[in-house]
């Protein structure tokens, strides 16, 4: 999983990549990194994955996982505060 902010040339996408954004000014596209990053969505994410030697996720799956939305000043906050821990953690290591 990668958070990409901005990109200053035109990409393209190979098959089973999704990109993932909010589509208005109420959605954080930070939160949406984290919280799609969390573990318990990546172990649901391997246990929907089907294929044997390489395993594919269907975009249904992710569609259709429930995402909480709380206001965006809220999400901005989640956001940073993950960002935060995360740059500790590299700190640390």
């Amino acid at each position: 999983m990668a958070y990409i902010k901005e990109l200053d040339k035109p990409a393209t996408l190979n098959a089973g990549v999704f990109v993932i954004r909010g589509r208005d000014e109420y959605t954080s596209n930070l939160y949406m990194y984290h919280y799609l990053a969390a573990p318990f969505l990546l172990d649901y994410a391997d246990e929907q994955a089907t294929g044997g030697t390489i395993k594919h996720l269907n975009q249904n799956v992710l569609v259709s996982f429930p995402v909480p939305m709380p206001s965006v000043a809220e999400q901005e906050k989640v956001g940073h505060f993950f960002s935060a821990v995360n740059d500790l953690i590299t700190l640390h290591q």
